[in-house]
């Protein structure tokens, strides 16, 4: 696993710089990087701490909301997080990445709300051009994204398409959900520690709504990770990722993770190489913009698997 993503990272292509800034260039699609958010403050344990996950979801939120507007070309997370290390100058990072724009943000804490501050730095004029900050409850996290992507739209000077809110699913449960979204960032850990608080996250969610299919989807990618790196007896755990991956596709059949997951079960648990391809481009399919990386990744892996290297 570790040498196949190493090698998805090393044949990763440069990204195209479009034009400058101007007003008349944002028809020409500007490229924009948004960059791993900065904890200012975290608890004794960094892996436990909310300022934490809430910079993983803050930047992993942004990034879908400018990616579907079609309005800018954002770059993709796996190469911003091969190319953003700490030391690294932002008029750096943004030529590495051919990026014109780069969104920054740092998270903080007073006890009751977040604070973030938010950075877009233009790579032509070589300097931040905007700066604010938000302060917020943590159970307002989801309508402020949406106020934060809309105040960056409007900087940019993108049509109010742009800053239309996220399409996300009918969250019933906002707590479920959140548990969902921290579980997500134990699991992309990925190692014991954080696959096992990952479990835990998905199934505290489902305790508190058993119809979530995005949290069947995520427990059953953690048994699934569990197996691969025989964490739990394999034979039990893909049986287990597959219960949940088929319960997550019965309650949401248009649920691009779901497809992944069992995709994942077929390609781990079942050798079925075939039945895997067509879960990972039916996850592309019904969401080419958000949460199919996965499936990309997944997709290419199978194929080398196969020695269909062309296709890979």
């Amino acid at each position: 696993l570790a040498l196949l993503e190493r090698r998805t990272h090393h044949e990763l292509v440069s990204w195209p710089r479009s034009t400058p800034i101007t007003s008349a260039s944002v028809e020409k699609r500007r490229s924009l990087g948004i960059l791993p958010f900065v904890a200012l403050t975290v608890g004794d344990d960094k892996e436990t701490s909310d300022n934490d996950y809430f910079r993983y979801v803050l930047a992993d939120e942004l990034t879908v909301a400018f990616a579907r507007s079609g309005e800018l070309r954002v770059v993709p997370k796996t190469l911003v997080s091969t190319v953003s290390r700490p030391g690294k100058t932002l008029d750096r990072i943004a030529d590495q990445l051919n990026a014109d724009l780069l969104l920054s943000g740092t998270v903080d804490s007073d006890g009751r709300h977040l604070i973030v501050t938010l950075t877009l730095f233009d790579a032509a004029a070589r300097s931040a051009v905007w700066l604010k900050r938000f302060v917020f409850a943590p159970e307002k996290l989801f309508s402020t994204i949406d106020d934060m992507t809309r105040e960056v739209a409007a900087e940019l000077n993108l049509p109010t398409t742009a800053a239309q809110k996220l399409p996300r699913q009918a969250i019933q449960n906002p707590l479920a959900f959140m548990l969902c979204l921290k579980g997500r960032f134990f699991w992309s850990r990925r190692y014991k520690g954080g696959l096992l608080k990952a479990a835990r996250c998905f199934s505290e969610a489902l305790a508190l709504d058993r119809g979530l299919a995005f949290a069947h989807a995520g427990i059953a990618d953690t048994y699934s990770f569990l197996a691969f790196f025989s964490l739990s007896h394999p034979r039990e755990a893909y049986a287990e990722a597959e219960i949940h991956a088929r319960e997550a596709l019965r309650l949401d059949p248009s649920l691009a993770d779901a497809h992944t997951s069992l995709g994942l079960v077929k390609l781990g648990g079942d050798w079925d190489w075939d039945g895997a391809i067509a879960e990972f481009h039916e996850a592309i399919r019904l969401d080419p913009s958000r949460n199919t990386a996965l499936a990309r990744c997944y997709l290419s892996w199978t194929h080398v698997l196969r020695g269909e290297t062309a296709g890979a």
